[in-house]
């Protein structure tokens, strides 16, 4: 029986593969949970559950042959249900999984839904279905994060090759749904003001020598998000430079801070002042009003 059995069918119902290793217990135990088996319509047997207890089987392992698909997947999900239902996207995968068995749509919203824990309302199955067609890496982000639903199709409805691109780069820069969403807002808008293709963003010096560093995830993150910021806003990345230059030259005490909206749409600059002693204000009130940085501030507030 061992010997006939077909492991495609069933081997990938879960977005993440167990990391259990029960190996140890199998051998000291023995196997007492029976191996779960499908009959299809063929004769075909196929492993439904207990791919990693089929590896120590003998002729008196207990099993279960059951006929009927939608009950051998109900079995899966109601003995694995802590593993499918971790997150949203474990549970949408599940779903698509189900819809690649050929599981009618009014089984999966009349009963899997319920079982899956999803709200089971009609207009919600197109939307898991929706979820459902985003690239495994970007399901298994959706798990890692656990997105919300809303957030999920935020990431369905962007470009899915530069959104591939981006999740690639996750062992080297910290990305976050929100970080994501801004280097494919900048990176989009870029490549259409240049007419140019990724391919060539990718392939620019700069980037690479990023993206290659020994610099901390941390730092390579917060290199990236400004060199796309530069491509994409040259002329206030150069602005920005320009005051942060002037800012310079005032040698702020260090109790004192100048700052200003970056996207340069506010014409104005916030002052913060940090006490610990009640005398220390009369001193930056006279580092203010001194002719010089008077001067500078008024130069700052040109620019803007």
């Amino acid at each position: 029986m061992i010997k006939k059995l077909k492991t495609i069918l069933f081997n990938n119902l879960y977005l993440y593969a167990s990391k259990q290793n029960l190996e140890n217990s199998f051998e000291k135990h023995g196997i007492h949970t029976p191996i779960l088996l499908y009959k299809d319509a063929h004769n075909i047997l196929h492993l439904a559950d207990g791919f990693q207890r089929i590896k120590y089987a003998s002729k008196d392992t207990p099993y279960h042959t059951c006929t009927d698909l939608e009950k051998v997947l109900d079995m899966i999900l109601q003995a694995n249900k802590t593993k499918i239902t971790q997150s949203l996207a474990s549970k949408i995968y599940f779903i698509k999984k189900l819809q690649e068995l050929k599981i009618p749509k009014k089984t999966i919203q009349s009963y899997f839904l319920s079982a899956l824990d999803l709200d089971n309302h009609k207009v919600m199955l197109p939307k898991y279905l929706k979820i459902s067609n985003l690239p495994l890496q970007a399901l298994q982000f959706c798990a890692e994060k656990q997105l919300s639903l809303k957030q999920c199709i935020h990431l369905f409805n962007l470009p899915q090759n530069l959104l591939l691109t981006i999740l690639s780069w996750k062992s080297n820069i910290n990305l976050t749904l929100s970080i994501i969403l801004e280097l494919v807002e900048n990176i989009n808008d870029y490549l259409r003001g240049q007419n140019i293709t990724l391919n060539t963003l990718l392939n620019k010096p700069e980037l690479k020598q990023i993206m290659s560093s020994n610099l901390s995830n941390h730092e390579k993150t917060t290199q990236l998000r400004t060199y796309i910021k530069q491509l994409r806003f040259p002329i206030l990345t150069q602005t920005n430079a320009k005051l942060n230059k002037i800012k310079e030259t005032m040698q702020l005490p260090s109790n004192l801070n100048l700052t200003w909206d970056q996207t340069l749409e506010n014409k104005a600059i916030t002052i913060q002042i940090n006490l610990t002693e009640t005398n220390q204000l009369q001193a930056i009130l006279k580092y203010l009003q001194a002719k010089k940085n008077q001067t500078k501030l008024g130069q700052i507030l040109n620019k803007l």
